[in-house]
């Protein structure tokens, strides 16, 4: 058990000697140990409630927990491919069964359960543009299940890039044919990446297949999900609107997009300068 465990100094104490630094000294404990500030935040919050019901039912006069300092989040060192290492990976993968998949990720920035739950419904009848409006994963003890975005704005319409559009033109006739392989075998789920039998795609397949071929092709370790990251910083290194890259990634409100991207974007003091000198100068 990570908050008392038997033989421990907070499980050795009373309840009412139960101090702030007891429970400062657990954090940095449980940070020493290994535990993630994330872990360590979530135990505060599991002991910051239990000893607030103590207080309400009058065996502690203060929540001891409310002067204790929970650690802060350490932000996961974001890496990205640039415009180069991002083009060597699409020709490295052309031609394979996940390219269309990559495609979209590195051009649209979708994350991996949004792509696995597309629907070919879920595209215009022209194929440029798509709807991004559920999301797929495996949940323990439920299996593969279909749910509802992370929030009102990841549900959303995407246009696509005219390569990205073609591709998927081209996967939808080559699924076609593995449904003639298959034959009695295939699923019909309309799902638009599929098993080999038209089943919805086990989520950890495409994380595999793309950490093989990023190290078959020399390429920086990424994972998965930093194929949306580096779309976002292409975006933003050339000059796109940090606006139009939140609403692209879905993301709830600016200040995420701006939060979690703000060191790639372009220097702007310069220009700003300029252009205040430009409008009160008339230069």
């Amino acid at each position: 058990m990570h908050l008392a465990p038997k033989g421990s100094r907070l499980a050795d104490l009373r309840l009412v000697d139960l101090r702030a630094d007891h429970l400062q000294v657990l954090y940095a404990e449980k940070l020493d140990a290994g535990l993630s500030s994330r872990t360590v935040q979530l135990l505060h919050v599991v002991l910051h409630h239990a000893l607030e019901d103590a207080v309400r039912w009058r065996r502690l006069a203060r929540n001891p927990a409310k002067a204790a300092m929970a650690p802060k989040t350490r932000r996961a060192e974001m890496r990205v491919w640039s415009a180069e290492e991002a083009r060597a990976f699409l020709a490295g993968v052309k031609g394979e069964r996940l390219e269309p998949l990559y495609r979209l990720t590195l051009s649209c920035g979708l994350r991996l359960g949004e792509l696995l739950a597309l629907r070919w419904d879920d595209l215009d009848p022209d194929g440029r543009r798509l709807q991004v409006r559920r999301t797929l994963q495996r949940i323990k003890g439920k299996g593969i299940v279909t749910g509802q975005p992370k929030s009102a704005k990841g549900r959303r319409q995407i246009v696509l890039p005219g390569p990205v559009a073609e591709g998927l033109r081209h996967w939808r006739v080559q699924q076609k044919e593995e449904h003639l392989a298959a034959g009695q075998r295939w699923q019909d789920t309309d799902y638009v990446f599929t098993t080999g039998v038209g089943t919805s795609m086990e989520p950890r397949n495409p994380h595999r297949h793309f950490k093989q071929r990023a190290e078959r092709l020399s390429l920086p370790t990424i994972r998965f999900h930093d194929l949306r990251h580096t779309c976002a910083t292409l975006l933003l290194s050339q000059g796109v609107h940090p606006k139009f890259v939140q609403e692209l990634l879905g993301h709830a409100n600016i200040s995420i997009t701006l939060d979690t991207y703000s060191h790639f974007l372009p220097p702007m003091a310069e220009e700003t300068a300029r252009t205040m000198e430009r409008v009160l100068l008339g230069t």
